[in-house]
């Protein structure tokens, strides 16, 4: 559940932050000037809230149980931060194009249910074969789950490396969405 409940945000952050520019078509044809970039982030925004219970109900459940939670426990808001910075960029990128490829909606679905699979929240990163092991690594997600696993049931830091890596990551994805983002909102009015 620990790993679950960061992948659930992801995902329906991302599924939601893609068709946002779509849904709300009006405010962009209508509204001249309308900063469209707001459209995906308010929608990751929304899901923030979700995730927050759901971290909620998870500790009190942890409690309920007599896991003792440590001092590493104030990391889950470095992860959460970072997270949404990986997720603003890449809703940013995917609700770009879905203006001009509405499938792209369709196709998230099938992306995030293997992007699923490929990150061990159901398993364990142990039994995959070692060679596959660096592969899986490079999964941001990845390191968001182990961050939240052992922030909250082994007590202790997660991997310095993992945290780093997604600080990059989050930080490239975010500016590479950005640029993508703003390479194809000129056409928006016109397409939408």
């Amino acid at each position: 559940i620990a790993g679950l409940v960061p992948w659930q945000f992801f995902s329906q952050a991302v599924s939601g932050s893609t068709g946002s520019l779509v849904a709300n078509r009006n405010l962009i044809k209508k509204a001249a000037g309308f900063p469209s970039e707001v459209l995906p982030i308010v929608k990751i925004l929304s899901e923030v809230m979700g995730h927050l219970i759901a971290i909620l109900l998870l500790l009190i459940i942890l409690l309920f149980f007599g896991v003792s939670l440590s001092a590493y426990i104030l990391l889950l808001p470095v992860y959460l931060f970072f997270m949404i910075v990986f997720t603003v960029g890449i809703g940013w990128i995917f609700s770009g194009i879905n203006v001009y490829v509405r499938d792209i909606q369709h196709i998230i679905g099938v992306v995030m249910t293997g992007w699923f699979f490929f990150t061990p929240i159901f398993y364990s990163i142990s039994i995959v074969p070692e060679w596959i092991r660096p592969v899986i690594k490079l999964n941001p997600i990845n390191s968001v789950t182990e961050g939240h696993r052992y922030s909250l049931l082994a007590g202790g830091a997660p991997p310095p490396a993992s945290l780093i890596y997604l600080i990059l990551v989050s930080a490239l994805v975010f500016g590479i969405g950005g640029v993508i983002f703003r390479k194809l909102k000129p056409g928006f009015a016109e397409e939408l």
